[in-house]
C-alpha cells in the first residue's frame, strides 16, 4: 500500500506544526506523497489566511524543504 496525504495544514495558516515538521512526520510513517496546502490570500482577513508576504515565505520554505526531501517523499 502507497500511503499518501492530500490535505495537510502548517504555521502557515491553522495548522500546529510547521513544514518542516510536518514533511519529516511524513516520512517517519512512510508517507510517499503529500500535500501541504495554506488558506489563500484574500484581500479581508480570515482566520489562518496568508498575507502577500506570507504567499511569499511559504513558497520558498516548501521549495527549499521539497529539494532538500525529494529523494524520500
Amino acid at each position: 500500500m502507497i500511503l499518501r496525504d492530500f490535505h495537510v495544514h502548517t504555521t502557515f495558516c491553522d495548522g500546529k506544526n510547521t513544514l518542516e515538521d510536518v514533511i519529516l512526520s511524513a516520512i517517519e510513517k512512510g508517507v510517499k506523497t503529500l500535500g501541504i496546502l495554506t488558506h489563500s490570500y484574500t484581500p479581508f482577513h480570515i482566520y489562518g489566511g496568508l498575507t502577500p508576504n506570507s504567499v511569499y515565505e511559504f513558497s520558498k520554505e516548501l521549495n527549499a524543504l521539497k529539494a532538500r526531501f525529494k529523494d524520500k517523499i
